[in-house]
C-alpha cells in the first residue's frame, strides 16, 4: 500500500489541518497505477526519538529548532514526511490482523482503502479531481471504520478478548457485508 501524507495539526499560517501535506509524492506510477493508495497525518507527528540519533540533534541544533521538535524530557520528536505517515498504517494493519487473524494481503488492503474517508480537502475537485485520485488516493485511513465497516475476510476466526465498541460489532461476529460497490478497492463513504 503506497502511504501519503497530510498535516495533523495546523503548520503556523502555513497549513491547516487536514490538507494534504506539500511533501507527499504523487502519481501515477509509469505504468499508470493509482499513487498513493490512502493518506494518513504525517506532518508534524510527535514520536519516539532515537538515542542514537546525535547527528539529527546537531543538525536540529545548528539550525536553531531543536528546542521546537525535541520534547523536553528527550525522548520524543516532531518529525514530518510519509516515514511518520507509513507507521500508521502499518499499525492500522496489525490491528486489522488481530482482529481478522486469517485476512489475506488483498483483504487487509481492501479494507483499508474501501473504509478510508473524504472530507473538505479530499473534495477539492477542481483541483484534484473525484476520488479516488493521484493526490489523495482512496482518502484518509481511518483505521475504526476499517475494524467495523469493512467487509469480513472470506476466513473468520475471532480474536478471543476483543472487544470494538461499535452497534455493527460484538467482538465475536464479523462486520456486515457492505452492498455497497467498489471503484479500484475504493468507496466514498463519509466525511470527516
Amino acid at each position: 500500500i503506497a502511504v501519503g501524507a497530510y498535516a495533523n495539526i495546523p503548520v503556523e499560517d502555513f497549513m491547516e489541518a487536514g490538507e494534504l501535506a506539500g511533501f507527499t509524492s504523487t502519481g501515477p506510477t509509469l505504468d499508470g497505477r493509482l499513487k498513493p493508495e490512502i493518506t494518513a497525518p504525517g506532518q508534524d507527528v510527535i514520536s519516539a526519538h532515537s538515542r542514537h540519533a546525535e547527528t539529527t540533534e546537531a543538525i536540529l541544533e545548528f539550525l536553531g529548532i531543536l528546542d521546537v521538535v525535541l520534547a523536553p524530557e528527550g525522548r520524543h520528536i516532531m518529525q514530518s514526511g510519509t516515514s511518520m505517515s507509513t507507521p500508521a498504517v502499518a499499525g492500522a494493519v496489525a490491528l486489522y490482523l488481530e482482529r481478522f487473524p486469517g485476512a489475506s494481503n488483498q483483504e487487509i488492503r481492501d479494507a483499508l482503502l474501501s473504509t478510508s474517508a473524504d472530507d473538505e480537502f479530499t473534495n477539492q475537485i477542481d483541483y484534484f479531481g473525484a476520488l479516488p485520485n493521484n493526490y489523495w488516493g482512496c482518502g484518509k485511513l481511518d483505521v475504526f471504520a476499517a475494524m467495523t465497516e469493512a467487509m469480513a475476510p472470506a476466513v473468520y476466526r475471532p480474536t478471543p478478548g476483543i472487544s470494538l465498541s461499535s452497534s455493527t460489532v460484538d467482538g465475536t461476529t464479523p462486520p456486515k457485508r457492505s452492498t455497497t460497490t467498489f471503484a479500484p478497492a475504493c468507496r466514498l463513504r463519509h466525511r470527516r
